[in-house]
């Protein structure tokens, strides 16, 4: 029995799974980022969070 698809299919969907969660992060970062700035001139992303 070989244990590597094993091991690269885990990392695999690791990353997966994070880069999906990256991306919504991203998403809702640029989207209160756009939205702050039309309210006002401070960028979001100068907050310390």
């Amino acid at each position: 029995m070989n244990p590597t698809p094993m091991l690269l299919g885990s990392p695999l969907l690791l990353t997966n799974s994070l880069a999906r969660r990256t991306n919504g992060f991203m998403a809702g970062v640029l989207t209160r980022y756009r939205r702050d700035k039309l309210e006002a001139p401070v960028p979001a992303l100068a907050e310390p969070k």
